[in-house]
This record gives C-alpha cells, sequence and structure tokens, in this order.
C-alpha cells in the first residue's frame, strides 16, 4: 500500500504505510520486511523535501536497524540515501563526490555486482544521478544515469522512477546544447520520453509531480526557442512546488529559471532567482549547494537568508506579505510608546522569518550591542542593552 500510494495520494499518506509496514514487521518477526518499510519512509520524507537534518536522523534509526537485522542490502540502500543527504549537507569532501573520511564512493560502487540486490543498485545510481545534476556535473550524471538503464525494470511501481525520469531529462536539457548532432538526437528522444511520461504521472497526481512536469516542459520550451512559453513555465513550476511546500524542488526551479535568465542577459532578474534558490536550498539545510552558489555568485553572500542560524532578516520589501506589512503598520500607529513599537515590531520580524528569535542590534561608537531580543512566542520582551557583541 505504502508502494502504491505514492503515486496517487498525498506522500504523508505513503509514509505512514510504511511505517505501519516496519511496525508490522518488527511485531511479527518478519524483519525483511520491517526493513523495506524503514528504507521507504526515508525515500519519503526525502521526496516530501523535509529538512534534511530530520531526514538523517530517521536515516540514522533505519541504518541501525537494518545493521541489526543484518540484512546488508537494506543497509547499503540506507548508506545510499545517507550519502546524498550528507553530500547535500556539504559533509563530504565536496559537492560532487559522495567520499568523506568514512565513506569512499569509488569502493562502495566495486560492490554493486550481480549477486546483490538489483533495486539497491539502482536506486544507488539514481541518488547518484540526482546529486550530479545538483551540483551541476553534467557528464557524471550522464553516467549515471547509463549505469540505471538496464537496471529500471526491477524498480518498477517504486517511486525511486521519479527521480529518473525527472532528473535524467533536466540532465538532457542542461547538456543538450554542448552535446553533437548525433548525442543531441539521443537527448532529445530522452527529453520528450520522459516528459510524456511525467505528464502521464502529473494528470494522476497533479499535487506531487505537477511541478516536475512542468519545469521539465519549460526547459524544453527554451530549448525549442519558445521563450514566452518557457518564462511562464518557469514560473508555474516554481509556483507548483512552492504550494505543495517542496522547498528543494522550488529552489531547483529557481536555480533553472535563473540560468534562463542569465543566459540572455537578464541578470538583475537572474539574481533573484538565484536569490530565492539560496534561500530554499538554505531552508532545506543543503549547505553544501548553499557554498557551491555563494563561490559561484558572491553577490549572493551580501544577503544572508533569514533561515540561516546567525543570519540577519534581509527580506526584500516586495517579497513581504500583505500581513506581515499590515500588522507593521497597525503597529506604528497604535504604538506611541517607542519601547512598546520595539517590541512589536520585533515580535512581527521573527514571525515572518520563521526564526527561533530575534536580536535588535545597535552601535555604540565602535561596537554592537544587543538592544532588545524576542523569542518566536515570547511571553516577556526586555531591554538587553548591557550585553555587547
Amino acid at each position: 500500500m505504502g508502494t502504491v500510494a505514492f503515486w496517487t495520494q498525498p506522500i504523508a499518506t505513503a509514509i505512514d504505510f510504511h511505517r505501519a509496514a516496519f511496525r508490522a514487521g518488527f511485531e511479527t518477526g518478519d524483519l525483511t520486511f520491517a526493513c523495506y518499510g524503514i528504507y521507504q519512509s526515508v525515500t519519503g520524507l526525502l521526496l516530501r523535501n523535509d529538512p534534511l537534518d530530520a531526514v538523517w536522523r530517521e536515516s540514522e534509526i533505519a541504518l541501525n536497524f537494518a545493521r541489526e537485522a543484518k540484512y546488508g542490502d537494506a543497509v547499503d540502500i540506507v548508506v545510499s540515501q545517507q550519502r546524498f543527504i550528507a553530500t547535500m549537507q556539504g559533509r563530504t569532501a565536496n559537492l560532487s563526490t559522495f567520499s568523506d573520511a568514512q565513506f569512499d564512493e569509488a569502493t562502495f560502487e566495486t560492490q554493486l555486482t550481480g549477486e546483490r540486490m538489483t533495486l539497491m543498485i539502482a536506486w544507488y545510481w539514481i541518488l547518484k544521478l540526482k546529486a550530479r545534476f545538483l551540483s551541476g556535473d553534467y557528464a557524471e550524471a550522464l553516467a549515471a544515469i547509463d549505469k540505471v538503464k538496464p537496471l529500471l525494470r526491477a524498480s518498477t511501481g517504486h517511486i525511486q522512477l521519479l527521480d529518473y525520469f525527472y532528473y535524467a531529462a533536466l540532465t538532457a536539457a542542461a547538456f543538450y546544447q554542448k552535446a553533437s548532432a548525433d548525442e543531441q538526437a539521443r537527448l532529445r528522444e530522452l527529453l520528450m520520453t520522459h516528459q510524456e511520461q511525467l505528464r502521464e504521472w502529473a494528470e494522476a497526481y497533479p499535487p506531487t509531480f505537477g511541478d516536475k512536469h512542468t519545469l521539465v516542459s519549460a526547459e524544453i520550451a527554451r530549448l525549442e526557442g519558445r521563450d514566452a512559453d518557457a518564462m511562464r513555465l518557469y514560473e508555474q513550476a516554481i509556483q507548483l512546488a512552492r504550494e505543495q511546500g517542496f522547498v528543494q524542488n522550488e529552489g531547483l526551479a529557481q536555480e533553472v529559471t535563473a540560468w534562463f535568465y542569465t543566459a540572455r542577459g537578464v541578470k538583475t532578474i537572474a539574481k533573484t532567482y538565484l536569490r530565492n534558490a539560496r534561500n530554499c536550498y538554505d531552508r532545506w539545510g543543503a549547505l553544501g549547494k548553499v557554498k557551491q552558489l555563494d563561490k559561484r555568485y558572491p553577490h549572493l553572500q551580501e544577503e544572508l537568508s533569514p533561515t540561516s542560524p546567525t543570519a540577519t532578516i534581509g527580506t526584500p520589501v516586495e517579497q513581504l506579505d500583505v500581513v506581515t506589512v499590515v500588522k507593521a503598520s497597525q503597529a506604528v500607529s497604535g504604538e506611541i510608546v517607542l519601547e512598546n513599537l520595539i517590541k512589536t515590531l520585533m515580535v512581527i520580524a521573527v514571525e515572518h522569518a520563521g526564526a527561533e528569535r530575534g536580536l535588535l542590534v545597535l552601535p555604540r561608537g565602535d561596537q554592537l550591542w544587543v538592544e532588545a531580543e524576542a523569542p518566536a512566542a515570547p511571553t516577556r520582551l526586555g531591554s538587553t542593552s548591557d550585553r555587547r557583541l
């Protein structure tokens, strides 16, 4: 039920089924199916774009259970998921590898032999395809596509197929203009086939698949020179991802849209999309991806995302929602005592940023002092003018 539910029901429903499968397997001593349930729960959390630190904690539970159950293929499925998470979090050697001090990518891949579970091998290469596309290593992403193609049949019915069709299509689109004529013919066939598959899934259940089909359609419009259609579809993909809470998919759509405008010399708009992409990746917890964007586009560091642990609120006026503006206006008109006005505005700012707390920092000579502090759901607000930074 969990496997099927991914295609026609909210992702949370599928996750609940897989967790129920884990509990049932554990309670009856069927450790094989318990492992299936627990590692597919991690799959669902990644699909839902849950914060990566929370997904990592879930994967640790899954890994420990699979090891206790002595189910080696299940262990390596979870290890593959963890390698993707760690890469996005910036905990591997760089964004272009799964390797770190405890894991060697090349050694792991030599163990993906014919006697191992085909699903495990296929899902590893799908995760590598996804990671390499997000890192911008399109040649390696294409190589991962070739690795997984012969194994796809084993994944029939599993939601991992979505990442394969989605990221393979995006890789083909990104690589297309640099490819030879023969390669372009092959990539175009892949693009059209994958767009059609994504369309079928999107028609069956738009909330999960709609934004993915739309972004691939935007990329095809770009390659065909239909810029007006591309612009409309990019915006639609961003909106669809945002409506469903797919923060990683929204970040990707924002980034791909930025490439479109950069190629056409519309730098101001491109910068806006890049900044939005950075903020989405930051909210997802993909600090490795954030660092890559900061390195490639130094101007992004000038406006830190309000979700960063040490960031300040830098939301442009045009991005403030109406409720926030109205609250702020009411505060200004309703508070005549400066201290109360500062308190009220700080609470509004913290609520808008989704932060745990906010600080008002003001200069005194050549030093900075914390003048006021507001928690997310404050019971009191007080001056802290005796605290120096």
